[in-house]
């Protein structure tokens, strides 16, 4: 029996399926956490120079508190402008204050004559929402305020070493091994990143956290899908997201409370080992043994599954020739990366979709980490950031079965790359807010997509290694999307004309690809080049067509058997080989 076949005796997805999904989309759920927290420990804040020559003025002469200290301290030695009609301190600049006598009369917007110099003995920083940060503790700021970007695009480089290093690991000695050993980095590594003494140890820290968390959603996936039968194949394949959007939306929550990057760098990554009590109820994937020759102890997790599930097998479960068949598909050579690039259809369909996963995902985490710039509030933006991805998500499940995959693809990536285009236009406030959050609810709605498209359009002997390729290529969207965000710094309408026009552009690209809904899907390389059009219609009809008058061949019992009383004998036979 193919696996799939196995799934359908045992209950497409029933209650041993079920649990294991569940427990797999908590584990793939905790990723969220670290992948957009520097969202907060890395928040920005308003700072000004420190006045170190004044530092030990405590202005008691002048009967003035502490606070009313420092703020005249402040007025005397930073530079101010006024924009939009409020007082704004330069943030890397400050008066010449040396052998000048303090006095709190002093106003910084009356010294318009005097030298101005940079900044010379470090930063204060406005404390009354970020109590720490790593800006706040390394003063990553002026000259090294885009430090912070640039470790980002380390954590995505940490990404695809990961997705290539542990896509390979799990292939070779399992998922189950592989999923724990990535947990372990992740939550190791997660809590050595809240004791970084300074930015480069930070980073170092922070990349290889990001391998084991990328493969921990990666391995996570890989299992919760491949005990599930091909009907819920797509919903679970999606639904899995969702959990990423309410972890996401979680952690908006506990930064709110939790204002102290260095603690809430623990809260989020010390709990994660308690995954390891689950180990006994997490199994091997059954697919994964029987592409390697281990029908044994595939059988014994297939058993286990009936039994939960209350299904009865067929005794024995694998013939002879299937295991034969199973060992010689094991030794057969493997498809590579160039396979995809051979012949013509499947190499322009390979690059069509390497970017699309390279838009969506320089998009998708373009308009995450830009989430605080759309003013009102960081935690409150983050949250809705998280909500609307599950409207996406959702979205997305009804879209594809009722409109199919191309229509369906094509539409929200063009409403996300609007959306980008439409807010260089919008100020700051409540419709700049709801555009943008339409924008990120599309591009996650075309994200959860393509995951599921690009598997039905690669045929059978490249699926995988075409779904890898494009994952592993997706992180180069991740890792420049930061680097972007640094170009509005220059010129502030750039990250969103950049995230918009390619979207768009990715949009119209994936009418290019073929419709997959209801399409049985190609099974060798040259059906991968003709599918999606008449031809392959027609090849499929003919070897249906083929394939049923071959039954009705075997099946048939002439008139001279029955009249020889041999009929049977011959239903015998056939009946022996039906089993």
């Amino acid at each position: 029996m193919r696996f799939d076949d196995i799934l359908n005796e045992l209950g497409s997805f029933g209650p041993y399926q079920r649990r294991v999904y569940f427990v797999v989309c908590l584990m793939a759920a905790t990723t969220a956490f670290h992948s957009m927290t520097q969202v907060f420990i890395a928040g920005t804040t308003d700072h000004w120079c420190t006045a170190e020559y004044w530092e030990d003025e405590n202005c008691t002469e002048w009967n003035l508190s502490v606070e009313d200290c420092e703020e005249a301290k402040k007025n005397g030695s930073i530079p101010t402008i006024y924009e939009d009609g409020d007082l704004v301190y330069d943030q890397c600049d400050m008066y010449n204050i040396t052998g000048m006598e303090f006095d709190p009369s002093y106003d910084s917007s009356m010294n318009g004559t005097a030298e101005t110099i940079p900044c010379q003995d470090g930063w204060e920083h406005d404390k009354s929402q970020l109590k720490s940060s790593i800006i706040q503790d390394w003063d990553l700021v002026c000259d090294k305020k885009n430090l912070p970007d640039y470790a980002q695009s380390v954590f995505y480089v940490g990404y695809l070493v990961g997705s290539i290093v542990f896509g390979v690991l799990a292939d070779k000695i399992g998922r189950y091994p592989t999923l724990f050993i990535c947990l372990g980095i992740q939550a190791g590594f997660g809590v050595l990143v809240a004791f970084s003494p300074n930015y480069w140890v930070y980073i170092v820290l922070r990349f290889f956290q990001a391998a084991g968390n990328k493969a921990v959603l990666q391995v996570a996936f890989v299992i919760g899908v491949e005990f599930v039968g091909p009907k819920w194949r797509t919903v679970t394949g999606i639904a899995i997201q969702i959990f990423f959007a309410l972890a996401y939306m979680l952690l908006a929550i506990i930064a709110y409370f939790v204002r102290y990057w260095r603690t809430l760098q623990i809260i989020i990554s010390a709990p994660l080992f308690l995954f390891f009590l689950l180990m006994p109820f997490i199994p091997e994937s059954a697919r994964w043994l029987l592409s390697h020759g281990n029908s044994k102890k595939a059988e014994k997790i297939i058993h286990k599954v009936a039994k939960v599930n209350k299904r009865k097998l067929p005794d024995p479960l694998f013939t002879e020739e299937e295991v034969k068949e199973q060992e010689a598909a094991r030794l057969a050579p493997k498809a590579g990366i160039l396979d995809l690039f051979r012949t013509p259809v499947l190499r322009w369909r390979t690059i069509n979709f390497i970017y699309n996963w390279m838009v969506n995902n320089m998009v998708y985490y373009g308009l995450t980490y830009s989430s605080g710039d759309l003013g009102v509030n960081v935690y409150l933006n983050f949250f809705l950031s998280g909500a609307v991805e599950i409207v996406g998500y959702v979205a997305a499940i009804f879209a594809i079965d009722f409109f199919g995959r191309r229509p369906s693809i094509a539409t929200f990536l063009i409403i996300g790359g609007s959306a980008c285009l439409i807010n260089i236009g919008l100020p700051i406030g409540a419709w700049n807010t709801a555009v943008a959050l339409i924008g990120k609810s599309a591009i996650s709605a075309s994200y959860s997509i393509v995951y599921v498209y690009s598997a039905e359009c690669f045929p059978t002997p490249v699926r995988s290694v075409g779904v890898g390729t494009c994952s592993m290529m997706a992180r180069v969207g991740a890792i420049v999307s930061p680097l972007i965000l640094i170009l509005g710094d220059y010129y502030y309408s750039a990250p969103l004309i950049i995230f918009g026009t390619t979207t768009i552009l990715a949009g119209f690209l994936s009418l290019l690809f073929p419709e997959t809904r209801g399409k049985k899907l190609p099974e060798t390389i040259e059906e991968g080049e003709i599918f999606g059009t008449k031809a392959y219609d027609d090849k499929i009809a003919a070897d249906e067509l083929a394939r049923e008058k071959k039954e009705n061949d075997v099946t048939e019992i002439p008139l001279d058997d029955i009249s020889n009383g041999k009929a049977n004998s011959n239903k015998a036979f056939e009946s022996d080989n039906a089993v």
